[in-house]
């Protein structure tokens, strides 16, 4: 019974990329590519090795994947991606170019959104404020 619980366990991945290919996304809604090989096995954004999903799938992809091969580089994915929120990622993304870069940020800029709200900046001073008392 062991071992049939461990086959399971490394097809899962397999199983939720074939799952996360099958997803119909709604044109608005603000997609990451997950490598299915992820970088630290030399994996790149070719379109045979790419799923597009949403944050919470990308963070799923990588738990799953820890789950199937126990790699670190996944696990560290995985923590690193639980610490985030989905603004919080996006906003990183704009400015680190890997996501939306320009495109992302010209477009805040315009609506006015996240860094060039004036009520975000308000609420984030807000929240570093009271994380200090």
């Amino acid at each position: 019974m062991e071992n049939q619980f461990q086959n399971q366990e490394f097809y899962i991945y397999d199983q939720y990329i074939a799952y996360l290919r099958s997803i119909k996304h709604d044109p608005q809604e603000k997609l990451e590519k997950h490598r299915i090989i992820p970088r630290h096995q030399n994996g790149t954004y070719t379109e045979s090795n790419v799923v597009l999903c949403s944050f919470k799938h990308h963070t799923l992809a990588h738990f799953y994947r820890y789950l199937s091969f126990k790699q670190k580089g996944d696990l560290i994915a995985y923590t690193f991606m639980c610490c985030q929120t989905e603004e919080g990622r996006l906003l990183m993304a704009c400015y680190a170019g890997q996501i939306g870069g320009k495109m992302t940020n010209k477009k805040n800029k315009v609506n006015k959104a996240f860094f060039y709200s004036v009520e975000w900046q308000k609420n984030l001073v807000t929240k570093m404020v009271e994380s200090e008392i």
